[in-house]
């Protein structure tokens, strides 16, 4: 079984609400249908849930509630579902540990990342380097992660001065500061997330930098309006049904750089970028995950 965890964070220890823990031991075959079953019974209820794989076939998953749910039908006992514990906890801020205990990053060659909260004094010395403060948050970003380190790095490595740059997918807003220090003339961040972009906005003070920030998809923008560089730090699979309208905001020669990718993605994501309009020059990966980085075309000749 993977591991899979999902939860609320509150950011105001003062008034915590509780929320109800059932916990079950589950085969590895019945686990995605329990969850989705659940889900479909108790869409406005369910908060999330967290599996441990055990052993043998089975594991062992908490599945976490706003209120009482409805109860699992009698069929789940035949599949051999077993009800372990219940409990009513009070909620939990998820990040605060790691928050308290979060070094300074050094991101690219010129940036480091303090996730401080904005109260606290920065523990950073950055020295030559660039300091950004990103708290840690729900909204995604804070260089840690190798997909967004990828993207820092495609991002040093072009000419962004006097150019205008679109962000997608921009989660706590981190690339869209970084191409305002590369000098770009104009960042717009934009993320289908609200929670995301009220984050950035925060950020966006902190750090005493100006993108403009946009809650919605591609199709929220203006058809008229066109970048010189579009930076998508994106699963695939959740940008690739709207690759197209975000290649129409590239201009022709522009630079695409595209993180958030598998190894295992890799073909896929280059044929529908060619079909896109986009050759793909250079890749570069740390682990797993890889960036790529394109040229919008007039056209693309032959076939990958």
């Amino acid at each position: 079984m993977r591991r899979r965890v999902t939860c609320t964070v509150t950011l105001d220890p003062g008034a915590l609400p509780t929320f109800l823990r059932l916990r079950f031991r589950v085969p590895a075959s019945s686990c995605d249908d329990l969850c989705a079953d659940l889900w479909a019974r108790n869409p406005d209820s369910m908060l999330g849930v967290q599996m441990e794989p055990g052993d043998d076939d089975s594991g062992t998953i908490d599945v976490y509630f706003r209120s009482e749910p409805q109860p699992i039908g009698a069929e789940w006992k035949d599949r051999g579902v077993e009800p372990l514990e219940r409990e009513w906890m009070p909620e939990h801020d998820w990040l605060a540990d790691y928050r308290l205990s979060a070094q300074p990053i050094e991101l690219g060659r010129a940036f480091l990342v303090d996730p401080a909260e904005p109260d606290e004094c920065s523990r950073a010395a950055s020295g030559a380097r660039r300091l950004l403060r990103i708290p840690a948050r729900r909204a995604f970003g804070t260089g840690s992660h190798e997909s967004t380190r990828l993207a820092v790095a495609m991002l040093e490595s072009i000419d962004l001065c006097g150019r205008r740059v679109l962000d997608v997918g921009s989660g706590s807003g981190i690339l869209s500061f970084v191409a305002l220090q590369l000098e770009a003339s104009f960042v717009l961040g934009l993320d289908i997330d609200i929670e995301s972009v009220f984050c950035s906005v925060e950020n966006r003070r902190l750090n005493r930098l100006r993108p403009a920030l946009l809650g919605g998809s591609v199709h929220a923008l203006l058809s008229t309006a066109l970048f010189d560089v579009v930076v998508v730090n994106i699963l695939p699979n959740r940008i690739l049904a709207d690759l197209g309208e975000v290649t129409t905001r590239l201009r022709v020669g522009g630079d695409l750089l595209f993180s958030g990718v598998l190894v295992s993605q890799r073909q896929e994501l280059v044929r529908a970028l060619h079909q896109a309009g986009v050759a793909v020059a250079t890749t570069i990966s740390e682990g797993e995950w890889l960036g790529l980085c394109g040229l919008k075309l007039e056209a693309v000749e032959g076939s990958l």
